[in-house]
């Protein structure tokens, strides 16, 4: 809205206009003051100016509160149950199929590992000594030794210092193939009844492996049990089932 000024300022702003322009020495002295006039009517209102550029969007106010969940509504009515469809036909059974050919028999397992041997049995009571037989006469073609039924043969199992039981006053003993290195003894127990303390054990390599390289040795330790010792004399280890002969010849020192 423009104010416009007084008329009666207008008029002596005029006149001091007025007396500047035809006094030549320049504005003269203020005169008083007049009064104020009255004030002019309000002038038109101007034109409504452009509208200004659009503001920043203000930032989101927060989240109101949740409000109260509504009721349940009501469950609806259940369906009608539709029509069960008719049976289908049964099909055809089919045609059972001719028996397979029996396989081919599968090869047969390896054998199973020796087992463990068992527990060595308690040796049983020795018995009554048999009276003194008939002193014999020998002669040059005389037989010296045992006759047929008092022998026996036995083999050894798991290695050569497995003990054997051979009830025997004569046999042959198989030992076992194991190593038994140069230089090296091993000893194994014969468990015999008919050895009695004090009685004599002879052994001997009798077959099997190689001649000479073994040296045998074999005693009577106690009734019913007699020892048996192999030594290696060779250079080398041997890995041989020798056969040693053994036999029991009833001593006396009185």
């Amino acid at each position: 809205m423009t104010v416009r000024r007084p008329r009666a300022l207008e008029r002596q702003l005029d006149r001091l206009w007025a007396a500047s322009e035809a006094a030549p020495g320049g504005v003269g002295v203020q005169g008083s003051k007049g009064d104020t006039g009255a004030t002019g009517a309000t002038g038109p209102a101007g034109a409504t100016g452009a509208t200004g550029p659009q503001g920043d969007i203000g930032e989101i106010g927060p989240q109101g509160a949740t409000g109260a969940q509504g009721p349940q509504g009501t469950t609806g009515a259940t369906g009608p149950k539709g029509d069960t469809g008719d049976t289908g036909a049964t099909g055809p059974t089919g045609s059972q199929g001719a028996t397979g050919a029996t396989g081919a028999q599968g090869p047969q397992g390896n054998a199973g590992a020796t087992g463990s041997q068992g527990i060595q049995g308690i040796q049983g009571a020795t018995g009554s000594q048999g009276a003194p037989g008939a002193d014999g006469i020998r002669t040059a073609t005389t037989v010296f030794g045992y006759s047929t039924g008092a022998g026996g043969t036995v083999t050894q199992a798991t290695s050569k210092a497995t003990a054997v039981t051979l009830n025997k006053l004569t046999g042959e003993i198989t030992l076992n193939a194991a190593a038994l290195a140069a230089a090296t003894v091993v000893t194994f127990v014969l468990n015999n009844s008919t050895a009695a303390a004090g009685d004599m054990l002879l052994v001997s390599h009798h077959s099997g492996g190689t001649v000479g390289p073994y040296l045998l040795n074999g005693r009577v330790t106690g009734a019913g049990v007699c020892s048996v010792s192999v030594r290696n004399t060779s250079a080398g280890s041997l890995s041989e089932a020798i056969v040693v002969k053994f036999a029991v010849i009833k001593a006396a020192t009185a």
